[in-house]
């Protein structure tokens, strides 16, 4: 749209002057129209500051106004705030409620502090999980968890007329995507949905997810445009000449992108043998902030020189204070270079003018490979702020090896004055490269796949559901007596199908019925919607029909691409003669013919919003998964039922009868963790060796028991050499089995008791991946500071690992706490409180 002109002060249809506050003043008038309300913004917030609208800003702003639902992705520092607030002023000039949600705490409390300074505290009102302001306020800032509470405890009334979520490429987040995902399907197709994300790929495709699961349209804003131009290039030089050029010219502060913690420091030391990157003033400042966050040993030792000389390091493994440090000194320019590792592209507000990759491979469980180019943009957008810089620059190295092995045939030719024919030498030392990285499993680039990364889509969003017994009890089940789960009737569809007759028979005797029906289906509209809503929501199958063939096309499926769980077709395929049984095969329990097979429980086609129907099933029925996908879903849950049934926490109906405290604890093993709370009576230490056992981090406890695994090695090399002194034929894993034998570990109170919980469930697997960890355990028991504990075990380039391991024991034991009321919980998370405290204030 075009800007609109400023009212005239003689025209009737001009609505008020803004207030203070940024909303119209209310007037004895008529009640202002959109184009009132929408002038009336351009005025409070671009106007009346002599600012211009960027366009993709302007096409938002029109949507929103009028009302529909809108997704807006562009690069960062497109102004996508200001398009909240345009859906804020909407609804307070409307007598309207809204709810602005973000995933992150640290960003709701910046986005509350300032809407309270653009629409006045009195109209702001904030949430997250253990602290509330103003709730009664029109407009409320909350995280998305809050919002997620709205939507499935209150399943007759709208949230809000306005949900606004911030950040939305944090659909793509593994821990916290699910909550905006499940937000989405529940949330009343009455509220206006406005999403606000960063660069995603394929946006189309996740608008028309929106639509099929809301059954409204949603309008897509999309711009690649950035503010500050991003300019690549590929450089076959060495990191430290190039850090140097850096320098020199001025294209700082940069960020190099290291793959791998350890490397981070090897880099950093590498850069410090340049010359220094500070000047004698701004060295002295970085001096005075260190002396206020670093603390007395660890990586501080390390951490102080390399900033003074202008280089920070910021990992996982660095402590948070360190890392805030970091980013404050990079923001105030005062460092020059930020050695890091990937995790900084996600979320963390530290931009630079240039971005470096020294190298592009990758290693995944200790296999190689290249980053892909939904990795690349995230990492190469940091490059170029836009109230500093006039470009960014993301600048990726050509393979150290290969620049070697180029300047080295260079310089032979020259010394024995043969032609040098560059573009030749170029070609053979890549070729031989890739030769080499074939043989030993490893992968090269160069400059074509670095062309192929820049020319590459961004990441799309996908579903980060994942099916928990704490999911099921909290969303619901359908009542199983009317309902068969449809993933218990494909379970029974692919035992008949594999030929595994008993299994089938077994699902089928639980009580899968053929009459009964489906899942889900269309149901009448709760008591509180009015009839103009279901009018609105009903549409004939025909259309269903429609929506169901736009979803495919959206995920891009075809008939041929639905995937080997796809039982199109079944109904009309010719059966295939029964196969004469062998003499070891199992008994046939028909012997004339072969069971027929269950009929197959079809996805049902609901004309109205899931909101309409709200279960797991409805849930899983419209997640942002392929068919297939979608099939493995429902049969997990499937198995996670099953799983509930075997303790007794529902009933065969589906209603939970026992386990209240499974739907409250978050991120943890809830079934196990009730499992094991109703059959021990577990004291202090019992509590906190389940907690470390819940607590899926590992890293810290890996090097702990490396000396343990460097004795076992040697004991079974040394034992190997003597028996095959008798017997050539013996293997590494026959004197595994004998160290084994020789040196049994005592299983520990929960380590038995989760064996026996896995003989009692029929899918242990879905419980499995936990493993004994006792770092709180030694810590506590030996009387150790968080740093003593560091100086002992040399986790000084770890210290952050250890940091967020037992922030989760604290976490884990504050919600059991909260769960079950058990004393020896509270405990645990008070003294492993107060041993962090001692790190960072900001948790006493």
């Amino acid at each position: 749209m075009t800007k609109p002109a400023s009212p005239s002060t003689t025209d009737p249809s001009a609505p008020p002057a803004a207030t203070g506050t940024g909303t119209p003043a209310p007037g004895a008038g008529a009640k202002p129209s959109p184009a009132d309300i929408e002038l009336a913004f351009y005025e409070r917030f671009f106007f009346s500051r002599n600012l211009e609208p960027y366009p993709v800003q302007e096409q938002a702003f029109a949507r929103i106004f009028a009302g529909d639902s809108t997704m807006v992705t562009v690069p960062t520092g497109t102004g996508k705030t200001l398009m909240a607030k345009a859906a804020i002023f909407k609804c307070l000039s409307q007598g309207q409620k809204a709810i602005y949600t973000t995933p992150l705490r640290a960003l709701t409390e910046e986005k509350y502090r300032e809407l309270c300074e653009d629409f006045g505290t009195d109209k702001v009102g904030f949430a997250t999980g253990d602290f509330k302001v103003n709730r009664d306020a029109p407009i409320q800032v909350e995280v998305a968890e809050i919002l997620w509470n709205r939507i499935f405890g209150d399943r007759v009334h709208a949230p809000a007329d306005v949900v606004i979520m911030d950040e939305g490429h944090y659909f793509n987040d593994a821990e916290r995507g699910h909550v905006w995902e499940q937000s989405i399907i529940g949330l009343d197709p009455r509220t206006q949905l406005v999403i606000l994300s960063a660069t995603v790929g394929r946006p189309d495709r996740f608008c028309h997810w929106i639509e099929l699961t809301r059954r409204i349209p949603i309008t897509l804003i999309e711009s690649r445009e950035r503010r500050v131009p991003l300019h690549h290039e590929y450089r076959e030089s060495y990191l430290i000449e190039v850090v140097r050029d850096l320098a020199a010219s001025g294209d700082v502060p940069a960020i190099l992108f290291i793959f791998g913690r350890e490397k981070c420091f090897e880099v950093a030391r590498l850069l410090k043998s340049c010359r220094r990157f500070t000047t004698d003033e701004e060295k002295a400042k970085v001096q005075e902030m260190c002396r206020e966050h670093l603390l007395p040993g660890g990586a501080s030792e390390e951490l102080a020189p390399l900033l003074e000389h202008g280089i920070g390091v910021h990992h996982a493994g660095i402590l948070p204070r360190y890392k805030r440090l970091v980013e404050e000194l990079a923001l105030e320019r005062l460092i020059k270079f930020v050695v890091c590792t990937e995790t900084i592209a996600a979320g963390i507000n530290l931009p630079a003018r240039t971005v470096v990759f020294p190298s592009l491979r990758k290693y995944v469980r200790k296999k190689a490979r290249l980053v892909v180019p939904a990795e690349f943009h995230q990492m190469s957008g940091r490059a170029g702020r836009p109230q500093f810089d006039d470009k960014g620059l993301a600048i990726v190295l050509g393979p150290e090896e290969v620049i070697q092995d180029m300047r080295k045939e260079i310089k032979t030719a020259q010394r024995k004055g043969h032609r040098v024919d560059e573009a030749k030498i170029r070609k053979s030392a890549y070729a031989r490269a890739r030769t080499d990285a074939q043989r030993r499993g490893d992968v090269i680039w160069d400059e074509v796949i670095h062309k192929q990364l820049v020319q590459g889509e961004p990441a799309e969003l996908k579903s980060r559901t994942r099916i928990t017994a704490e999911q099921v009890l909290a969303i619901g089940l359908p009542d199983l007596t009317q309902h068969s789960l449809p993933g218990a009737e494909m379970a029974a569809q692919d035992a008949y199908r594999t030929g595994e007759w008993a299994v089938a028979d077994t699902l089928a005797a639980a009580g899968l019925s053929r009459n009964r029906t489906p899942a889900t289906g269309t149901k009448a509209l709760p008591a509180a919607a009015d009839s103009a809503a279901a009018d609105s929501a009903a549409v004939d199958s025909a259309a269903a029909g429609a929506f169901a063939q736009k979803i495919a096309i959206a995920l891009g499926q075809t008939d041929d691409d639905a995937g080997s769980d796809s039982d199109d077709g079944a109904s009309t395929a010719a059966p295939t003669p029964a196969a004469e049984p062998s003499p070891s095969s199992p008994p046939v329990p028909a012997p004339a013919a072969e069971p027929s097979p269950p009929d197959p429980a079809p996805y049902p086609t609901s004309s109205l919003p899931a909101y309409m129907d709200l279960n797991i099933v409805t849930v899983v029925d419209n997640l942002l998964l392929s068919e297939g996908e979608r099939r493995h879903a429902h049969k997990l849950l499937a198995q996670v039922t099953d799983n509930l049934r075997a303790i007794g926490v529902i009933d065969d109906r589906g209603e939970q009868i026992a386990g209240e405290m499974i739907g409250k604890v978050h991120g943890m093993d809830g079934l196990f963790v009730y499992y094991a709370l109703m059959n021990a009576q577990l004291e202090y230490e019992g509590c906190r060796e389940l907690i470390e056992f819940l607590v899926d981090q590992d890293i810290i406890q890996r090097k702990l028991d490396r000396k343990d695994h460097e004795k076992r090695r040697a004991w079974i090399l040394e034992r190997l050499r003597e028996r095959r002194r008798e017997n050539p034929l013996v293997s590494w894993e026959d004197v595994e089995e004998e160290y084994e034998r020789e040196f049994p570990r005592e299983l520990s109170l929960v380590e038995r008791l989760h064996q026996q919980f896995a003989s009692e469930i029929p899918h242990p697997q879905l419980h499995g991946g936990k493993s004994f960890k006792n770092i709180w355990a030694q810590i506590e028991d030996e009387n150790l500071t968080f740093l003593d504990f560091v100086e002992r075990h040399a986790l000084e380039h770890e210290e952050g690992s250890l940091f967020s391991y037992l922030v989760r024991v604290m976490n884990f034991a504050k919600n059991l706490g909260e769960a079950t009321f058990m004393e020896e919980f509270v405990n645990i998370e008070k003294r492993v409180r107060s041993c962090l405290s001692m790190i960072d204030m900001r948790l006493i």
